[in-house]
């Protein structure tokens, strides 16, 4: 089983600390690992500067996030398009000296964006052929308007190309809609955060409306093998437990989710007499699942929980061990 490691963004988007303050938070937490925002923008302290001092607190990163200003000329036939290809193979260059091994990219910014097309696949095919010759990969972002990513994937020729799956997105502008058989296999990298569908809010995971379960049950069946990654941001009620408090139960439950990922999924069992040591993983992972409780005699049942037959008498069909999932559950 891969123990897979547990990271979370270096935000420049927290509020009343500094990136320096921030990154000192992350590694007291206990994270080893980060990704960057490498946006080009006026930051005090600087984005190197920031590279500098994770490299000096002994913090990995996996990726850098490239900055997404001006994307939507990508998908224009004029100058500045050609402009942004030339900032993010300058960008890609960049990380490449600095021994990151994959860049995420935005493919559109805002709600509405000029329609994707083949200027834009071009340039984009340029991006990521220059990346490949470093040995860098180029994850795609699902980010407010649908379409793209797909458009990208199918059209794009190269196996260094895969997508970042952003929770936060998928709840909140894709309604929880994502064709992730699509997608088995491509997903090089992961954004978890949470939100309650009012706006991208970067919440902790479990402190949304966003279902857990689900999320890592379709990460999983892609094949998802990468880090726990988390964007966060320190902000709105976040602030009255103060930043060290913040990135200490981001840490809490980034290991929360590594073990929804590594753990044999077993919830219920019919004819599942005593609990032989399964009662709290039973409760950890219905506690996550955000679906209705039916309760039946002493047990608790949840359309999405998991389940673990043992042999049976009454169904012939059904043998120890058996594994499956309630997909529908009727009150008569």
């Amino acid at each position: 089983m891969k123990d897979r490691d547990i990271a979370v963004v270096v935000s420049n988007a927290n509020k009343d600390v500094s990136a320096i303050e921030t990154i000192d938070a992350i590694r007291n937490a206990g994270f080893t690992n980060v990704f960057i925002q490498w946006y080009n923008r006026d930051w005090k302290p600087t984005q190197e500067e920031q590279l500098e001092y994770i490299r000096k607190k002994g913090l990995n990163i996996i990726f850098a996030h490239l900055g997404y200003q001006n994307i939507n000329d990508l998908w224009l036939e004029k100058e500045a398009g050609d402009k942004l290809v030339d900032r993010y193979k300058n960008d890609i260059k960049i990380c490449r000296n600095n021994n990151i091994p994959m860049v995420i990219m935005h493919l559109t910014s805002k709600s509405e964006a000029p329609k994707y097309n083949e200027i834009g696949l071009k340039r984009l095919q340029e991006i990521v052929d220059y990346a490949q010759k470093l040995n860098i990969k180029v994850a795609f972002e699902n980010t407010k308007i649908k379409g793209y990513l797909d458009y990208v994937i199918d059209n794009i020729k190269n196996k260094n190309v895969g997508i970042c799956f952003d929770s936060g997105h998928y709840h909140v502008h894709f309604n929880d809609e994502l064709d992730f058989p699509k997608f088995k296999d491509r997903i090089f990298a992961v954004h978890l955060h949470d939100n309650d569908k009012s706006d991208d809010l970067h919440l902790i995971p479990f402190d949304g409306t966003l279902n857990w379960s689900n999320v890592v049950k379709n990460l999983k069946e892609c094949n998802y093998s990468g880090p726990i990654t988390l964007e966060l941001c320190y902000r709105y009620e976040y602030l009255k437990m103060g930043i060290n408090e913040f990135y200490k139960k981001g840490y809490e439950v980034g290991n929360k989710l590594k073990e929804m990922f590594e753990m044999d999924e077993v919830i219920l069992c019919l004819n599942y007499d005593g609990k032989f040591g399964l009662n709290n993983m039973n409760s950890y992972f219905q506690n996550a699942n955000t679906e209705t409780a039916v309760v039946w005699r002493d047990w608790k049942y949840k359309v999405g929980d998991h389940i673990l037959f043992n042999d049976t008498d009454r169904f012939s069909l059904l043998y120890n061990n058996l594994k499956g999932r309630i997909v529908q559950i009727e009150l008569f």
